[in-house]
């Protein structure tokens, strides 16, 4: 009965989770489950949000009818401080931005401008370490995986998929979803990522509304096992952090790991 699977559940979040989610057909926020202001008020320091930077910095950019672009510094190890977050009206303008915080590596969403990112992929052209600049991020789906594997390529299946031949495979990048949304939140929640004084006001309050619009769920699978997975909704902020995220990777920010490279392994053991 209902009761009977509440009661079981009561002591255990991930079986409470389960619970709502699966018998009652109701959203559960449990703890850890999404990120929430007080989350990331516990980010701010002292600092204002600079016009420009010497970098070298990492970005993150969700493209859209609005694009939103994320840009993070690192002033000390395993620390990713918030330099720029704001909304561009076209790419040419996130170009601009990104020239004026010395972005030496970008992570955008490849869908749907596929064509545009592609031009401004090869405008951006190679950093300063010899790797392209800008790579293009393909969700590969849920996935259960604590360990993921970034290659510097995708597979035939998708390069097929996309039409993508070439230099246009070459800077593109498949990760999974959950894995990415769930990393992210524990750089904030692990107070490893720095937000300025008046973070809260970003963008009018998007920028906090959008970190905090989604939220981690259980969900079963056809096979019967259940895993996490990252709602939908207005997350465009926060995909750019996210995307943002794999950039500062890519440069070593977080010196817990190798920097992502071809045949580099990241570890997170989380859900």
């Amino acid at each position: 009965s209902i009761a009977v699977s509440s009661s079981r559940a009561r002591d255990d979040e991930t079986a409470m989770e389960a619970f709502f989610n699966d018998v009652l057909g109701l959203p559960y926020t449990s703890a850890g489950s999404k990120l929430t202001p007080a989350v990331l008020d516990r980010c701010i320091r002292t600092y204002s949000m600079p016009d420009a930077s010497a970098g070298p910095c990492a970005a993150g950019l969700d493209v859209g009818a609005r694009h939103r672009l994320v840009i993070f510094d690192n002033p000390e190890p395993e620390i990713s401080r918030l330099v720029f977050a704001g909304e561009c009206r076209n790419l040419g303008e996130a170009r601009a931005v990104m020239a004026d915080y010395n972005v030496q590596r970008c992570c955008a969403d490849m869908m749907p401008e596929k064509e545009k990112l592609h031009d401004l992929q090869r405008e951006f052209g190679f950093a300063a370490d010899g790797q392209w600049l800008l790579w293009l991020c393909l969700f590969g789906g849920e996935r259960t995986l604590t360990t993921w594997k970034y290659a510097c390529s995708l597979d035939d299946e998708a390069r097929e998929e996309l039409g993508l031949e070439g230099d246009d495979a070459a800077n593109a990048i498949r990760c999974d979803r959950t894995w990415l949304l769930s990393y992210d939140m524990r750089e904030y929640v692990r107070q490893k990522t720095w937000l300025p004084r008046a973070a809260g006001g970003i963008a009018g309050g998007e920028f906090y509304e959008e970190l905090c619009a989604i939220e981690r769920v259980v969900k079963v699978g056809a096979d019967g096992e259940r895993r996490h997975a990252w709602t939908k909704g207005k997350d465009h902020f926060r995909l750019a952090s996210a995307y943002a995220r794999l950039a500062c990777a890519m440069l070593g920010f977080d010196r817990s790991h190798a920097p992502i490279g071809e045949d580099v392994v990241i570890e997170y053991a989380g859900d």
